[in-house]
């Protein structure tokens, strides 16, 4: 495997699906992306020293993501065979060699938009990075589906893709998401409104897609289709890998490596905040935002609580930290300005609350 099979892998050419899917070597290689995607996507968001599991969090997560998309991929073709189908365990790790094969997608994550874009701009950024990354996912995976089993391009996009959709509806039941204009009564800042925007629209029209693709997966399965099989994913080859794909992850690595003085010292300051005010020790918290101007913080940045999100009335409480910023006279402007902006969001949120 070469760099030339990493890029024709990824606009879906059948040769480098094939020779990824089929050469043992390239978990190892996936691996190595995986932990350069986490580094890319963590290396300007997270203390890692405090918080190193998120290096292997990417890796984790999609062992679990795969294995439901491929126990359901698993499943619809054995129906459509009319047998079950061998060698789930052998086929489920080139499936995994090809899922982890499309993190080099993610470096995306790694532009810092915060950097040079206005905050709205920032988060606009990144909703469309997000977006288009796991659509190409989608297809590319759908793409390898469909010449591995062998299927139609619809039929293994039916099989990837609603699942897929299914583990996003999970996985949003349980992220912190902001709060939504429902009614008209509620407006969240400009630059969480992207992401508000983003939720509503997966929530809304997934929701139908989730109805109809399921239909039609359901469909699909009374076809019978003696053709399918697994086989393509059976296919073993000797194959080496190059030197250049490692020296192509390590190269991502250092490069974001590199970045880490500079983004790191803002990250610690940001979780020491973060870490104090949410244990309830408000005055350790305001020391460290005291002591600091605004451009040692990350960019776009505020401290804790974050009434967008519904946060104001537990710890840290929004209450008693405007209470310790009134006796205070060391505190910057930009603190006092962030939280009075709170306040007030918190009051539209609430508005029976009494500051």
């Amino acid at each position: 495997m070469t760099i030339r099979t990493l890029f024709g892998y990824l606009i879906g050419r059948e040769s480098a699906i094939r020779e990824i899917a089929s050469n043992r070597h390239s978990l190892l290689v996936g691996f190595l992306f995986c932990l350069s995607a986490a580094l890319a996507r963590h290396y300007d968001g997270k203390y890692l020293l405090r918080e190193p599991w998120f290096l292997l969090a990417p890796a984790a997560a999609s062992l679990l993501t795969s294995s439901i998309l491929f126990f359901f991929l698993y499943l619809a073709t054995s129906i459509k065979a009319r047998k079950v189908l061998p060698d789930f365990a052998s086929c489920y790790l080139s499936f995994l060699r090809l899922y982890w094969m499309t993190a080099p997608l993610a470096w995306l994550y790694g532009i810092p938009y915060e950097r040079f874009l206005s905050e709205v701009d920032a988060a606009q950024a990144n909703v469309w990075t997000l977006e288009l990354v796991s659509v190409w996912r989608v297809l590319l995976i759908s793409r390898a589906v469909a010449i591995l089993t062998p299927s139609s391009l619809f039929s293994a996009f039916t099989k990837i893709a609603v699942p897929a959709i299914g583990i996003v509806f999970v996985a949003l039941s349980y992220a912190r998401m902001p709060l939504i204009d429902w009614m008209g009564g509620v407006r969240v800042p400009p630059s969480v409104q992207p992401v508000a925007n983003a939720y509503m629209l997966v929530i809304f029209y997934g929701f139908f897609a989730i109805i109809i693709g399921g239909l039609v997966w359901l469909g699909l399965l009374f076809v019978a289709s003696p053709e399918s099989t697994f086989e393509g994913f059976r296919v073993r080859q000797a194959g080496n890998v190059g030197k250049a794909l490692p020296i192509l992850a390590s190269i991502v690595i250092l490069g974001f490596t590199a970045a880490l003085p500079v983004t790191q010292r803002e990250q610690k300051l940001r979780y020491d905040v973060e870490r104090d005010l949410k244990n309830n020790q408000i005055k350790a918290g305001l020391d460290v935002l005291a002591s600091h101007r605004r451009n040692e913080f990350p960019p776009q940045w505020s401290p804790p609580p974050w009434p967008e999100y519904g946060e104001g009335d537990k710890n840290p409480s929004l209450t008693e930290i405007v209470k310790a910023l009134e006796t205070r006279n060391d505190v910057p402007e930009w603190v006092h300005s962030a939280y009075q902006e709170k306040l007030s969001r918190y009051h539209q949120y609430h508005p029976s609350y009494k500051p």
